[in-house]
């Protein structure tokens, strides 16, 4: 499990010189998350990362290393995840380009997010419903 938190750390390692301000804020950032639309309980999201910095950043295999994220009330509380073996495949996404990666939605309905590291910051999509 060590090296799926060291790849975690470094996961787009290469933005930290490339990002204008520090990515905390959803779609803020030169990188971050987007999830396209709603989507019914347990129906395959539409998520990317996308890069919008000046330099190419390198990613691993992001199912593995984006963490759910639910509203309660006016806070967000991490979806505990199930153990997963985890390919360890490395990707270049280049400026401008975008990164499409499979995902389930949540089994139960809310307002979620989607949150991963970039660097050292987590990098949030915008809010989206799950239905």
């Amino acid at each position: 499990m060590r090296i799926h938190s060291v790849l975690a750390s470094v996961l787009v390692s290469a933005v930290v010189a490339g990002c204008g301000g520090s990515p905390t804020d959803a779609n803020q950032g030169s990188v971050f998350l987007a999830v396209t639309g709603s989507a019914a309980v347990g129906t395959a999201l539409d998520a990317h990362l996308v890069n919008h910095s000046e330099v190419a950043v390198r990613v691993g295999w992001l199912p593995c290393y984006v963490m759910t994220d639910r509203r309660v009330g006016d806070r967000w509380s991490e979806i505990p995840r199930e153990n997963q073996a985890c390919i360890m495949p490395v990707y270049t996404i280049n400026p401008g380009a975008e990164f499409a990666f499979p995902l389930t939605a949540p089994t139960t309905p809310g307002t979620f997010r989607l949150r991963t590291i970039v660097g050292d910051d987590s990098v949030f999509s915008s809010p989206f419903v799950v239905r």
